[in-house]
């Protein structure tokens, strides 16, 4: 008896089931509301506050006349957001801070998370808007801790994008775009709301800063499509991408295109449009014109934007309708004016500590010292500026590309732990199995084969996954995520050893694809990785590190240097044959300082300076090695 209920229990109930997460809140406060006369009335007044605004300012006022006495709390709060989102519309700011305090109040009053999240998220917002990037990002932050720790999902979307667009701002490029990547993925699981567009539109601008404007652009005709395709989706989110849209297309020298989006913007702008998308169309306009080569009518726009009698709320804006007056009169020769206008520009972006928009109006500065034939102060501002600019390229880019590589590697890796984690406890299950099953004799033997090929099989599969994950499937060398298993916990690589870190770039890569083909291409790709392989000793690294570049790690020695290039010549020296012919292949080579392993496994500067050096390969005319 003691046996048969042993084996039942083992059999049939011993499945343990983790403990449930949190339940997210994946709704909104107006679908909190109780189904009673207030509660439904609020409900139409939220869907008709889109299509009537004066109607549904009456509509409230009238139910707060009649029913206000007797409101429960969450119909007390829904009724002050919808009075707050109507005075916003209005741009009724003294209403809004009043509302806020409010809400405020309410909120720590019954202890209300989500409420006091809400709030934070929408007073960061503004601060996008108005350029107070800083105090924006100390609430943001706060917001989101708040809603992850309630798993308010319906304010997470929002928060996200807000914290990527705040860091954006100030220039944090990777932080920007961990916040994104985050939304994105929270927001595979409600793919009709408009956040996702959101996400796709701010991801198109880190491409912009990048100056990649082809990926930019596919980013944002995405975001064009969901945008169309959402339930919830209002108009000046189409505005606004279409208006980026345009910028792309105008520094693509794309002035037919560039004036096509514009002008499909413009659908979406009302007169009853915030004055902030008012102000946006001048600016979009004024850089058009002066693609167009209307510089006259270019200054004039932008001298309306800078007028426009809310534009103090928005220094950003103002400060960059400042910068294109500045170009606009430097095509005028109106030299002297177009540095009064920077000036004014420097003075705004300086107040906001706008570091991007500071350089290029230094850059612009300069340009204007040089058609005045004052060369050594535009010598100075090129020296200290150009300087900035590629400081912060080469490390905030890099640091970009690099962090989302990682966190991939990463987001797989955690899978592979857990699959593991399942599969040992499988194992462990079978194992109790077996025991109760060789007591049960004949029967037992039966399952017995059954549990072992069962566990040989789970074995030998995450063997075979493992193998797999670790190996670029195309030229057969190992990949990134090798790399990252290697530095940290791997058996190949000395631990007391010091490396270099050497990034290979295939030399005009592009244009063999685009002359041969891909499969020529992948053909060059593999015969690199062949006779790279050829110089990498057993303690050392071969890595694709993706598209046409490669990374090695080779131990520090007093011939380090020759040795990495001979590289050159073992790639250069014997042409490559393809079914295109024998082609000539070149690489350009950029190493790092010799460093730890330890080194290597928290700091990405040996990476940066490897890139760095790598580029200088490229611009001192290729097929060469550069080293620090």
């Amino acid at each position: 008896m003691m046996l048969t209920i042993i084996t039942i229990e083992v059999f049939l109930f011993s499945t343990k089931h983790l403990s449930s997460p949190q339940t997210a809140i994946t709704v909104g406060p107006e679908t909190q509301l109780p189904d009673t006369p207030v509660g439904r009335e609020l409900i139409r007044i939220g869907k008709l506050l889109h299509q009537d605004l004066d109607k549904a300012h009456l509509s409230l006022l009238a139910l707060e006349a009649d029913e206000a006495a007797s409101w429960s709390t969450i119909e007390s709060i829904v009724n002050l957001l919808l009075k707050r989102q109507m005075a916003k519309q209005r741009e009724q700011t003294s209403v809004v801070v009043s509302l806020d305090q409010q809400l405020s109040q309410l909120a720590n009053e019954q202890d209300i998370d989500w409420l006091k999240a809400q709030l934070l998220i929408e007073q960061a917002e503004s601060s996008v808007k108005s350029g107070e990037v800083e105090q924006g990002i100390e609430k943001i932050v706060k917001a989101i801790e708040i809603a992850e720790r309630i798993r308010a999902e319906f304010l997470l979307l929002r928060a996200y994008n807000t914290a990527g667009a705040l860091y954006n701002a100030s220039n944090k490029l990777k932080a920007s775009q961990f916040y994104f990547y985050k939304g994105l993925e929270l927001g595979k699981k409600y793919p009709t709301n408009e956040y996702n567009g959101r996400f796709y539109n701010n991801l198109g601008l880190l491409y912009v800063h990048l100056e990649q404007w082809e990926p930019a652009l596919e980013y944002l005709k995405q975001a064009y499509v969901i945008f169309k395709a959402s339930d919830n989706a209002p108009n000046e989110r189409l505005l606004v991408v279409l208006f980026n849209q345009s910028f792309i297309y105008n520094k693509l020298n794309d002035p037919i295109n560039a004036r096509q989006a514009f002008h499909l913007a413009l659908s979406y702008l009302h007169d009853d449009s915030s004055d902030y998308y008012h102000i946006l169309k001048l600016k979009v306009e004024a850089r058009l014109l002066i693609l167009e080569n209307q510089y006259q009518a270019a200054l004039d726009t932008s001298v309306q934007c800078q007028n426009h009698p809310s534009i103090s709320r928005y220094p950003k804006q103002n400060g960059i309708c400042q910068f294109i007056s500045a170009k606009a009169l430097m095509s005028l020769e109106s030299y002297s004016e177009a540095l009064d206008s920077l000036e004014q520009g420097i003075t705004t972006f300086t107040q906001i500590s706008y570091e991007r928009w500071l350089i290029r109006s230094y850059q612009a500065k300069a340009e204007i010292y040089e058609q005045l034939n004052r060369p050594a102060e535009a010598l100075k501002i090129y020296k200290k500026y150009n300087a900035k600019e590629r400081e912060q390229f080469v490390n905030e880019i890099y640091a970009l590309e690099f962090a989302f590589d990682t966190q991939e590697v990463q987001k797989e890796r955690d899978l592979l732990n857990v699959q593991n984690k399942l599969n040992a406890l499988q194992l462990g299950k079978e194992k109790l199995r077996f025991r109760i099953l060789s007591i049960w004799g004949a029967i037992g033997l039966l399952v017995l084969v059954f549990v072992i090929r069962s566990t040989l099989k789970v074995s030998n599969r995450n063997i075979e996954l493992q193998q797999l994950s670790y190996q670029d499937p195309l030229t057969g060398v190992n990949n990134r995520r090798y790399y990252q298993n290697q530095i940290e916990s791997g058996s190949k690589l000395e631990k007391g050893t010091q490396y270099r870190v050497v990034l290979i770039d295939l030399d005009w890569f592009k244009s063999i694809n685009d002359t041969y083909g891909h499969d020529i291409g992948d053909k060059v790709l593999i015969t690199t990785a062949k006779r790279l392989k050829q110089k990498i000793n057993g303690d050392e690294l071969l890595i694709r590190w993706g598209g046409e570049e490669f990374l090695c790690l080779l131990k520090e020695s007093e011939d380090i240097e020759s040795r990495v290039r001979s590289l050159l010549e073992l790639i250069s020296g014997e042409a490559y044959v393809t079914k295109a012919g024998e082609l000539t292949i070149t690489i350009s080579v950029g190493s790092s300082k010799p460093n730890t392993i330890d080194t290597l496994r928290h700091d990405t500067s040996p990476f940066v300076e490897a890139d760095t050096f790598l580029y200088q390969s490229k611009q001192n005319g290729r097929n060469q090695a550069t080293f620090p």
